[in-house]
């Protein structure tokens, strides 16, 4: 995503001239495995084959990245589109506005881990069991709500649990949930690489 201001436009020449690209400062979200085509456009210097300079910087904090897109103090991030719709929700639409371009991640890649013990397993049963969900990010909790939704699950009801310190909970990091689910503290995790892996090492 970027803003609209236009930092990240690009010069072009006379004809038969090369083209010249400004420099891009490109801000990471955050580290995940499902972001590798950035990664190896990095490795590989894509990018410099290209005739483009970009200066790679971390956020140091997942989310941060728009608001160094508005202050201009990065041209580009990769992220959902979560972010440009709470963007444009809270805003007025102005030059500095998220605006997005470019598909990398096509399908919801936070997974669901549990217990053997809880096999056989149903969307639905979600409804009865202790959830940890992600806390780093809004979306994953966002779009597992709706196929909750789509498998028929009471999602309100859950809702209400969650306000009330029951079932659901979101005050663990990822890092905390597999911890946590190893324990027998919560039933099920919802995470991304390589907790996932990590959790599928324990034989439960």
């Amino acid at each position: 995503m970027a803003n609209q201001s236009g930092a990240t436009s690009v010069r072009a020449g006379q004809a038969g001239h090369a083209v010249q690209f400004q420099p891009i400062r490109l801000i990471e979200n955050f580290r995940a495995i499902f972001y590798l085509p950035f990664y190896l456009m990095r490795a590989l210097r894509h990018a410099e084959d290209e005739g483009l300079e970009i200066e790679w910087v971390d956020a140091n904090m997942p989310g941060a990245a728009g608001e160094h897109l508005k202050s201009g103090s990065a041209h580009v991030s990769w992220g959902g589109p979560m972010r440009i719709m709470r963007d444009h929700d809270s805003e007025s639409l102005s030059p500095k506005s998220l605006v997005g371009f470019g598909e990398v991640v096509g399908r919801d890649p936070f997974c669901l881990v549990g217990r053997k013990s809880l096999l056989p397993f149903n969307l639905r049963d979600l409804a009865t069991r202790r959830l940890a969900v992600v806390t780093e990010v809004p979306t994953p909790w966002l779009c597992l709500q709706q196929d909750l939704r789509d498998a028929g699950a009471n999602v309100r009801a859950m809702q209400a649990a969650l306000a009330s310190g029951g079932l659901v909970s979101q005050e663990r990091s990822q890092s905390e949930q597999l911890a946590a689910l190893q324990a027998g503290e919560i039933d099920v995790m919802q995470a991304f690489e390589p907790y996932v892996s990590q959790a599928l090492q324990d034989p439960a």
